[in-house]
């Protein structure tokens, strides 16, 4: 278990799939959550699918809020 953990985090840190230096796309890795490069924290694999629908739907529902009630 310890060797898969530590072979996702070199896959993690390679620069191909970092875009701009801030977006990791890797959809060959089944996390969805993966750690900054920089700083403190967690950012989401945006090359899973999975990712796309929940951004869209927070993004929809902000959306119709702001819409609907201001």
């Amino acid at each position: 278990m310890m060797g898969i953990r530590r072979e996702r985090k070199i896959v993690q840190k390679d620069d191909h799939y970092w875009k701009l230096g801030i977006f990791y796309f890797n959809r060959s890795d089944s996390a969805l959550f993966v750690e900054k490069r920089f700083g403190i924290g967690w950012t989401v694999n945006l090359g899973r699918p999975i990712v796309w629908i929940i951004l869209f739907v927070v993004l929809a529902l902000a959306g119709i809020k702001q819409f609907f009630f201001s």
